[in-house]
């Protein structure tokens, strides 16, 4: 049996499970991204977040105005060069720059989870590119063990109805 793991304060899951987390609504979003930081700190584990620069900043100044400084245990990473919002949507470009990102950490032994704030252009097939991107990572975060939270603005996904 797998042990479990605090998401947040209140919702626990498998250690090393990949999350999917649909939002509608920009201020919740931020106070689960806070809850997320905060329950990895109650952990002693490092975040690395990969975020818009505008919900960065959000969730910045809302973590400032309850906490204080950010602790440097959190490492932002720009969402759109990470996804590659700027050209088309590779999942085996993204593979690696995940590899690279959580590398140091698992080198070095340190606890880390990851929260990535999925964002893409239009372009052909992106929805079987995004199923084909989050498969992937089922298979890439569990042998990783670490929990990942990939996180959708519902607004813009275009759910399939067959």
């Amino acid at each position: 049996m797998q042990s479990t793991i605090a998401l947040t304060h209140h919702v626990q899951v498998e250690n090393g499970a990949h999350v999917l987390y649909f939002y509608m609504n920009q201020d919740v979003y931020i106070a689960n991204a806070i809850a997320f930081i905060e329950t990895a700190m109650e952990q002693q584990q490092h975040v690395i977040l990969i975020e818009s620069s505008s919900l960065w900043s959000a969730i910045s100044q809302a973590w400032q105005q309850r906490h204080g400084d950010m602790p440097t245990s959190i490492c932002y990473v720009d969402n759109g060069g990470f996804y590659g919002m700027t050209g088309d949507f590779r999942p085996d470009h993204v593979h690696r720059r995940l590899n690279q990102a959580v590398d140091p950490y698992i080198t070095q032994a340190r606890p880390v989870r990851l929260w990535g704030h999925v964002q893409w252009t239009d372009e052909v097939d992106i929805e079987e590119k995004l199923y084909r991107y989050e498969t992937s990572c089922d298979f890439t975060v569990s042998e990783l063990g670490f929990l990942t939270v990939c996180a959708y603005d519902a607004h813009q996904v275009r759910f399939g109805t067959n």
